[in-house]
């Protein structure tokens, strides 16, 4: 059985029934009329036009220096502080890796101590009661 609408009589699909139901045509005047505001639509956009001048010299490398905003100096600058940054943040992240490592351990060594001592009183209370069996002294 198809997901159709069902007759009421027939109880079979009723494929003509949703044939002749035809949608209305809306359009976006329609809906702004009704108060629908949307988005910026390319519908509504200015076409481009060929008077605008394209300025594409931050691209070009040389062109900062000519301007004399940034000498070699300020570069080489800017370049030790950068890697000075990276050099402090690499030294941070070892010793933090190290102090993880360390914490690890002594929580891997803990967790065996703990466990030698279960074992240890397990041992005990066994051997103590098969001393009792086998009817030994306490």
């Amino acid at each position: 059985m198809s997901l159709g609408a069902l007759d009421s009589d027939s109880g079979t699909d009723s494929d003509t029934d949703s044939e002749s139901v035809k949608k209305p045509n809306i359009c976006f005047k329609d809906l702004s009329n009704i108060g629908y505001i949307s988005g910026p639509s390319i519908l509504t956009m200015k076409p481009a036009t060929d008077d605008v001048i394209v300025d594409w010299s931050w691209s070009k490398r040389d062109s900062k220096d000519s301007n004399g905003s940034t000498t070699l100096e300020e570069r080489e600058a800017m370049r030790d502080a950068v890697t000075r940054g990276v050099n402090e943040t690499a030294a941070a992240a070892l010793k933090a890796q190290e102090e993880e490592k360390k914490r690890k351990e002594m929580a891997r060594s803990e967790k065996e101590r703990v466990g030698r001592e279960q074992r240890l009183k397990r041992k005990a209370i066994s051997s103590e009661k098969h001393r009792r069996e086998m009817g030994g002294t306490l």
